[in-house]
């Protein structure tokens, strides 16, 4: 409604041959191209800070294997995004125990052996 009352205004004066408001509303224009055209622009748009991980997992005697960080599939490529979900990875992160268990596993096997 502001709108229509101030647009009324406009022709009234314009009518009246009283051009002081649109110097007015030219200048208020002007001035907003200027800031404008100086401004940095919209902020960055902030990234989620929860790591979105793919977790890699050694292994001694298989191939080795990798793991969604969100979801928990596991895949044989290192992959930049995971297959099941989608979610595409940030980072990543290695996980040994396999790899030790396996290890072990086959240390202890060699004692065996002897």
């Amino acid at each position: 409604m502001g709108e229509i009352i101030l647009l009324l205004i406009v022709v009234v004066l314009a009518i009246k041959g009283d051009y002081t408001l649109f110097y007015i509303f030219g200048g208020v224009f002007v001035i907003a191209v200027i800031v404008s055209l100086f401004s940095k622009g919209p902020a960055p748009k902030k990234t989620s800070a929860r790591p979105r991980l793919r977790i890699d997992h050694p292994h001694y005697i298989t191939d080795d294997e990798y793991e969604c960080g969100i979801c928990g599939v596991r895949f044989g490529n290192p992959l930049t995004a995971c297959p099941h979900c989608g979610v595409r990875f940030n980072g990543s992160r290695t996980d040994d125990d396999e790899y030790d268990e396996e290890l072990d596993d086959e240390l202890d096997m060699d004692e065996w052996g002897e």
